[in-house]
């Protein structure tokens, strides 16, 4: 990769103009990529498996677990995924909110601009289309939000990860 990565000693590559927010302990497995915009914050501790890969501007909030050690997994770009919460997932597609205290299951598949509730616990090898309001425990489909939502919802997460980045660059 480029000069606009750094190499870590297992091979992993993390974007420079990734944003590292004091976690406490960030842990990052062998093979990773975090690309460009993508912000893991603190406190406590952060776990990013073995074969990972972040897309731009992915957000992850304290204490989140993504991968898993047996499966190669992705997170597409402008993803919130919230604090407690821990992804075996193989993919989680663009513009989708993971609440905070979901648990993914491994080889879980979850399409562009999904909401996952809060406490949502998805088994092993589920599915959910492109705009599905996903929650429960197991989790299931509890609605599928209307075309053209998902552009709307792109659009206000691209807005609240600039307010974001712009707060954190003129804090003192």
């Amino acid at each position: 990769m480029s000069d606009l990565y750094i190499k870590t000693a297992q091979s992993s590559y993390i974007s420079r103009t990734a944003n590292l927010l004091a976690p406490t302990v960030l842990q990052v497995g062998a093979s990773c990529i975090i690309h460009d915009g993508a912000t893991i914050h603190g406190p406590n501790v952060t776990k990013i498996a073995s074969h990972v890969t972040l897309g731009n501007n992915v957000n992850l909030v304290g204490s989140s677990s993504v991968g898993s050690s047996s499966i190669q997994s992705s997170i597409g770009s402008h993803t919130i995924i919230h604090s407690g919460t821990t992804s075996r997932a193989a993919s989680i597609g663009s513009s989708c909110v993971i609440g905070a205290n979901c648990t993914l299951g491994e080889s879980a598949i979850i399409e562009d601009g999904v909401y996952l509730l809060p406490d949502s616990s998805v088994p092993e090898n589920a599915f959910f289309p492109t705009r599905a309001v996903v929650g429960g425990r197991p989790a299931r489909i509890i609605d599928i939000m209307a075309d053209g939502v998902e552009d709307e919802r792109r659009e206000m997460l691209e807005d609240m990860y600039k307010d974001f980045v712009y707060e954190l660059n003129n804090t003192a």
